[in-house]
């Protein structure tokens, strides 16, 4: 693959309702080499669903926490609602998404939401791993085309546990309460302690510096950056000689890239 590769957010929800198939299927057609993220947590009946909040408020016609639906209720919610000219769509499930996406040559991220603070939060991760490497399993999605992330280490390592095959990134802020915030170089030193193959701060991380992800690709790990959207972050983020930009708007960093 080219460096660095483009990921849609969400399948780029800037322009499409996110964690649907529908953007999904619109990016994979409209962005050459995309790579397309998703967000995968666990419905109340423990099958792992598609959508980015604990809650269907913000994105859905739904309300309240996902985590108190099964994914048969969840499949009546809209998904689209937020976009009134697009047709209905479900809160999808994880398994019928990396379904889809092996019969039709799709690259996906998936980012495991097991967060401090959220409904179904696990301090292990092993439920998360042990189901999501089930579904993938199950599909038989090529690995080759699959990254999981996630902002709760013990999830990666739990995932690392079941299945040594799947390219694991972990995601940091610099800013959190309590002191909870990664610098990139506390993130790039915990991948290197755990074996996670990609570091993923946010794009605005202060020590985020094209030195920074020199010394990462010394160690045998990629640096991957997220949400890049306006003109000023993605230009910052094409000049540090990254290896994935992640962004709402991926016709935006492809221009910026001259591809």
């Amino acid at each position: 693959m080219t460096r660095p590769i483009v990921v849609a957010h969400a399948g780029a929800s800037g322009y499409a309702p996110a964690n649907t198939f529908g953007a999904y299927r619109r990016a994979h057609a409209t962005y050459t080499d995309v790579w397309m993220e998703f967000d995968a947590q666990f419905s109340s009946d423990d099958v792992l669903v598609a959508i980015h909040d604990d809650t269907l408020d913000r994105t859905t016609d739904g309300t309240g926490f996902v985590a108190d639906r099964t994914a048969n209720e969840l499949q009546q919610v809209n998904a689209a609602a937020s976009f009134p000219d697009w047709d209905f769509e479900p809160v999808a499930r994880v398994r019928d998404i990396l379904e889809t996406g092996r019969d039709e040559g799709w690259r996906l991220i998936c980012e495991v939401k097991n967060i401090p603070g959220q409904r179904r939060y696990e301090h292990t991760g092993e439920s998360y791993a042990e189901a999501l490497n089930t579904v993938l399993v199950e599909t038989t999605f090529p690995l080759d085309r699959l990254v999981v992330i996630c902002f709760w280490a013990p999830t990666l390592d739990a995932l690392k546990k079941v299945n040594g095959e799947i390219a694991l990134g972990y995601l940091s802020v610099p800013e959190l309460p309590g002191g909870m915030g990664l610098t990139a170089a506390q993130n790039l030193e915990m991948c290197s302690e755990r074996g996670f193959h990609v570091s993923a701060p946010r794009h605005s991380t202060p020590d985020l510096t094209v030195e920074h992800v020199a010394s990462a690709h010394e160690a045998g790990i990629q640096v991957h950056v997220w949400t890049t959207n306006e003109p000023d972050e993605i230009e910052a983020a094409v000049s540090k000689d990254l290896d994935g930009i992640t962004s709402d708007y991926p016709d935006r960093v492809l221009s910026a890239l001259g591809r």
